[in-house]
This record gives C-alpha cells, structure tokens and sequence, in this order.
C-alpha cells in the first residue's frame, strides 16, 4: 500500500482579481498565476458550491465562464464598486478539467487557507421575510450588538452600551423557525468549511449583505458558556439553553484543539457531509499535524474508502501505540461495505436516531488503565490488507449478558430524565447479577480480587471504577465511593456517582464470564464472545471468532473489573498467543498513478 509522490515545495497557484462593478453590471475577473511561496496578499472564499446543474455565466479572463448560482451570489456581494478584489476561490482558480493540478492544490490547501490575509465566510442569501416572519433588518440589528457587546466588555469603563432587551428581543425574534434558518444554512453541515474557517488568521463571516467579524462571532459564543458578564446581559432576556445548544457548540466546535491532535478531529467531525467518502479524511489533513498519516502523505483519489480507512487506522493504532483510536465502537451500523472489522469506518455520520461510536467517553477513561502492563507489540498488517495481527492473552469467555442502556438522543434529555433511564437499566443489571449470585453470599470473594466481595466488585463495573468531576473522569473510586454506587441504585445518589454510572453505562452491556468476573463492554457483544488482553493498548476487548483458528472479528472494547491494571499478564501461567482480526478480506487495487478524479473540496 504504497503512495507516489507528490512534489508540493513548488507550487503555483491561482488568484482571481473580481473587478470593480456596479450591482447591475456583468461579473467580470481575470485569474494570474503566483507562486505560493512568493506570499502574495489574498482572501479566501470559504462556501458550498451547491447544486451544480444550477449554473450562472460571468466572465473570467475575457471569456463566458459557467460557475454555479451559490458562487454567483457569493461574487455578487464581494465585488467592489471602486478597485479590484483579489480573492482564492477554489472553482474559478484551479482547472477543474485538469485531474493532476486539482490534485496538486487539495493537498497544499493548508498552505492556501493560512497564508490568506483573511478569510470570507459566505452562507448565502438571506431566507426571504416570507420564509422566515422576520426582516433582513433584524440580521443586520443582531450583528452590530453582538459587536457592541464584546466592544463594550472588552474596554473596561466604555460608555458604549448595549441594551440587553434590545438585542434579546431581536434574538427571540430569530429562536423560532427563523433560527433553524441559520441552522440548517449548507456551510455548518459541510467537512470542508472546518478547515476553511480555521486555518486564516482572520475571517469575516457573511450572510446576505451583512458581515460580522468571526471572531466576535466566537467570542460571543464562548462568552455564552464561559463568561458571566456575556451570559447574564443574555439571560435578562431569554433562556440560554437552546442559545448554547443550537449557537454556541457548533462555533465553540471549530476552536477546539483535541488533546489527541489527529484523532478528535476525525472523529469529532465525521458527522458533517461529504459528496465524497475519502473527504472525511482529506478535507481535516489540513487541520492535523504535518505527516499525520505516514501512509497517506497527500489526498490520494485513486484508492477506495476501504482502503484508505485501513491505512488511517492502522497509523492511528502506531500512532498511539494501542487500540485507542478503535475504541468506543458501539453497534454503529457499518456504512462501508466489505471493510475490515478493526477498522474505523469513517464514512458513517452521527445520527441521533442511531447508534454511534462514543468515541471521547471512553478516550477520556482509557488512560486510567493499563490492562496490558505496559507491555506493547506493535501490530502488523496481513499480505491482503484486511487483518490486523496482534499479540495477547484469552482471559475469559461471555456467559450471562444483561440488557442494553441504548440512549439515542440522549443530548436531548435532561440530568433527571437521564438519571431515571440510567437507573432504569442499572436496577436491569442488578437483577442479572443477583440471579447469576443465586445462593451465594453478596460478600463472597470476587474471582479478580480476592480481598475484594462480590458487591464492591459490581458497584466498581457501574462506574468503571472511575468518579467524574464535571464531564470527564476525574480518579479511581475509593472504598466509600464505590459504596455511594449501592446508594445510587436504591435512588439516594451522589452527583459525582450519578455522572460516572450515566457515562459508563450509556449504550454498553453489562456481562459476567464463565469465571466470574465482571464487566461492561459493546451492546452487540454474545454469549461466547471472548474477551482478550492485547498487548497493544490499556484496556481488555471483546472478540468473536470468525471460524478460523485464531481469527476474530473485531466488536469493541470493554472494562472488566480485576484485569484493569496488567493482573493477567503478570501471571506466570498466561500464554501469549498471536491472533488476526478481519471478518473481511479485501484486495486492494495497486496503485499506479497520480490523484485522480478528486471532487471539489467545498463541494
């Protein structure tokens, strides 16, 4: 799985001067040729080039052009009446009937978005007042008070106020289906425009013919959830939870910058659209670290998502060293047919209304164990491309299964519709656990622990063994806390206990082996499904044989209660074997040419 070799040091680019005109005049730009390296002053135009048999003719170097109505209209409110703007657009300023130069530019699109002087953010026309009940005015009232807002508490003392009702009442206006407006506008749903509106040093963003500094847009977002003083000019007027949900986290979004530099971003975006499955990788190689992917060095159109998923999780899994970047899977249908099951099938998007990988919940636990005791055998690749071959230990089989905590939507719900759902399925589990117990005492020894009774065992699997400050795990429970875990089942909970037994048990499966230990792992795991130590991360996995002598099809991780921290591989009696994980084989096509065919990247 080799790649050719793209020369990107010498680069030349295109740049479209949109000459000066009146509203009524004809579109009219020439497009030069510079160096990239030579630094030339630019914007960048970041849009979605919408329906493409919905085209407008204007013209570009002396001759009719053909572009689509989006960038029509995008053209239309950029041009000056008086000078020459000159500005990157990716349809007007690369051949698009020319394969290799269309493939040269994706992959120096880093480069283009942050050496621009300033990024345009273009959304589109304004819905009419008949669509949305409101006038344009109001986009425009909102605007500037946004503006006068962060002006006002940027400067300490500053006579310019805001008034809150003012702004309130004209956002209030906008929170009904005229907010969904804005919501649903194409460029927040995109994997292009991430990328497009990170990488410039400065954007404007643009609705209509109205423009707003980006950066007021994010400072007011941040404000919203951070910022008492933004927060309570806002909430003399209006309640703020559907402000932060449906305005703040989507911009909040694009400042984030993941502890895990390559992998958040792949997943924390792989729900925005592309016409192109490879895109959900190539349209955030500009975002990550420069040779992220050692087997991918530029956008490569030539292979298919198969194989392009199997070289990104397999550098992903070097890159980390462990399983990491697999983890978290839970019964998300697989999008991508034929694809290997260890891989990550990035083409899929999360939907509400299905199950999906819970990527972050279990990243922000997985460093807390160390299952493998440190030790780590890197993996290798099979001959055909489709196994992953690793070393590890069998510790157990799957015997008894209890009932899956499936929570679709459960961003929608509140802490107490949560908490009587998550009680719900743990009162479920209990009663698994009881009925496995039979006649035997609460406090007899768990098989992982000894020193350790049965009860204190399941209530640590109920939290993972972990309390949580806020959304994220904060240490191992101590003796008192793990005992708040038997309170909470009986409904007198804690909150730390109460936001670690919602994290822990959302779409998992509690299980109990043919030993007797105890775990929580993938809600489509089976009785048989066997769970392995691999000594290729820190945390155990559940695996199903394909039929093959030590195949397995991949299912998902899982935490088991007295493996947690390398007890199997210390004993003297554990043998490791060597296993491959596939349930597909695929033959990858050999490669033997450039890029080819790449869509156009704010498609």
């Amino acid at each position: 799985m080799g790649s050719h070799i793209l020369d990107l040091s010498n680069v030349d680019i295109g740049l479209l001067q949109l000459l000066p005109g009146k509203p009524d005049d004809e579109i009219a730009c020439d497009v030069r040729t510079v160096p990239l390296k030579s630094d030339p002053t630019y914007e960048t135009l970041s849009y979605v080039w919408g329906d493409q048999s919905n085209t407008r003719q204007i013209t570009c170097d002396g001759s009719p052009r053909i572009i689509t109505e989006s960038l029509y209209l995008a053209l239309s409110r950029l041009r000056l009446h008086d000078r020459p703007r000159t500005v990157w657009i990716d349809q007007l300023c690369i051949d698009q009937t020319n394969d290799v130069e269309k493939s040269l530019q994706v992959s120096v699109m880093r480069d283009i978005y942050r050496k621009a002087s300033r990024g345009l953010i273009w959304l589109g026309e304004l819905p009419s007042e008949e669509q949305t009940g409101f006038p344009e005015t109001h986009v425009a009232l909102v605007f500037q008070c946004l503006t006068e807002m962060i002006t006002d508490l940027t400067n300490a003392g500053s006579s310019a106020g805001v008034q809150p009702r003012d702004l309130g009442e004209v956002i209030l206006a906008l929170m009904g289906s005229q907010w969904a407006k804005w919501q649903g506008v194409k460029w927040w749903q995109r994997i292009w425009t991430i990328q497009e509106a990170k990488l410039p040093r400065e954007s404007d963003l643009m609705w209509g013919g109205y423009t707003l500094s980006f950066d007021i847009l994010k400072r007011v977002a941040v404000g919203l959830v951070n910022d008492t003083r933004v927060g309570q000019r806002f909430e003399q007027c209006f309640s703020l939870g559907p402000l932060t949900n449906e305005f703040c986290i989507p911009i909040m979004n694009l400042q984030i910058n993941d502890p895990a530099p390559i992998l958040g971003p792949l997943y924390r975006w792989r729900s925005r659209d592309a016409t192109n499955s490879l895109d959900k990788v190539y349209a955030l190689m500009g975002l990550l670290p420069e040779g992220a992917f050692k087997s991918v060095p530029f956008c490569d159109y030539t292979i298919s998502e198969n194989e392009l998923y199997t070289r990104v999780t397999l550098d992903l899994i070097r890159h980390h060293e462990g399983l990491l970047p697999i983890c978290g899977r839970r019964g998300e249908p697989r999008v991508t047919p034929g694809l290997p099951s260890w891989v990550v099938d990035w083409t899929f998007a999360d939907d509400p209304s299905q199950r999906t990988t819970d990527y972050f919940g279990h990243c922000w636990r997985y460093n807390y164990f160390n299952c493998s005791g440190g030790k780590y055998v890197e993996p290798e690749i099979t001959s055909d491309g489709a196994g992953l071959v690793l070393q590890g230990t069998q510790v157990d089989k799957i015997a008894v299964l209890g009932s899956v905590n499936y929570l679709l939507d459960y961003r929608q719900l509140s802490d107490g519709e949560y908490d009587e759902h998550t009680l719900h399925t743990i009162s479920l589990w209990s009663s698994v656990f009881y009925e496995w117990l039979g006649d035997r005492s609460i406090e007899e020894p768990y098989i992982g622990n000894k020193a350790m009774t049965c009860l204190e065992a399941v209530c640590r699997v109920l939290i993972g063994d972990l309390v949580y400050r806020g959304s994220e795990p904060s240490h191992h429970a101590s003796e008192d806390e793990a005992a708040w875990v038997r309170n909470y089942v009986r409904g007198d909970w804690v909150p730390t206990i109460a936001a670690s037994a919602r994290d822990m048990a959302r779409s998992q499966a509690f299980f109990i082996t043919e030993s007797g230990y105890f775990g929580i792992g993938p809600p489509d795991a089976e009785i048989g499904d066997e769970v392995w130590v691999l000594l290729c991360g820190k945390v155990p996995h559940v695996m199903r044989r394909n039929g093959q002598d030590l195949e397995f099809e991949y299912i998902g991780d899982a935490y088991v209660q007295g493996i947690m921290e390398g007890e199997i591989i210390a004993k003297s009696t554990t043998t490791i074997e060597t296993i491959t994980l596939r349930n597909h084989i695929v033959n990858f096509p050999a490669q033997n040419s450039l890029v080819q065919n790449p869509p156009s990247h704010s498609d």
